[in-house]
């Protein structure tokens, strides 16, 4: 059997136990993998994914943001110019409240990718946190007109920011009612929006 081979049967097994919800095997796993092939960037990938999943998992205590950013700096030193590998950094920095090097990140992926949704709307969402509000909505209609039927969460916060919006002769409730519809309508094909729901019931 080739390595190719091998590594990606190492990767469907690793899917499975994080699939099954068996994190920690499949951390276990990965780890082993990297011991045979430490070069590997889609492991470290996978590794990071797999740490970042046990730091957002709502039973798990909150450790594993550092693991998850190191295993992505590790994947990213054999592809520097990858948009999904910094949009991941970036979620982790965000994560762990370093919004100056998340949004760093988040640019370098639209940069990168210039249809990266999800990276338009971590970035609108750490605008919206800073209250730079026009800034988000910018953003935010450039997540909604990249990200197809995933962009759920763009449209979503989209409507609290109109809705919310001091400037009322702006407020324009047809795109405010819009974007609601469309957040309910396209959460079935979100799974980041799915996640979020879940995470916060």
């Amino acid at each position: 059997m080739n390595e190719t081979a091998t590594v990606e049967k190492i990767k469907n097994k690793i899917e499975k136990m994080q699939k099954g919800g068996n994190i920690s095997k499949a951390i276990e796993m990965c780890r082993s993998a990297l011991q045979n092939d430490p070069t590997n960037a889609d492991l470290h990938i996978r590794l990071g994914d797999l740490y970042l999943e046990k730091h957002l998992d709502i039973y798990q205590p909150k450790q594993f943001l550092d693991d998850a950013i190191l295993e992505y700096q590790r994947a990213l030193e054999s592809n520097l110019n990858s948009a999904e590998i910094h949009y991941k950094l970036g979620c982790a920095y965000y994560y762990k409240g370093e919004l100056e090097k998340a949004l760093n990140h988040f640019a370098i992926s639209i940069e990168y990718d210039k249809n990266h949704s999800d990276a338009y709307y971590m970035t609108a969402k750490i605008f919206s946190k800073r209250d730079r509000i026009t800034e988000a909505i910018d953003y935010l209609e450039k997540a909604v007109q990249s990200g197809g039927l995933k962009n759920s969460r763009a449209h979503y916060l989209l409507f609290k920011l109109l809705k919310t919006r001091e400037d009322k002769a702006d407020k324009n409730t047809l795109n405010i009612v819009k974007n609601l519809f469309l957040s309910i309508f396209k959460l079935a094909f979100d799974e980041k929006a799915q996640q979020e729901i879940f995470t916060k019931l």
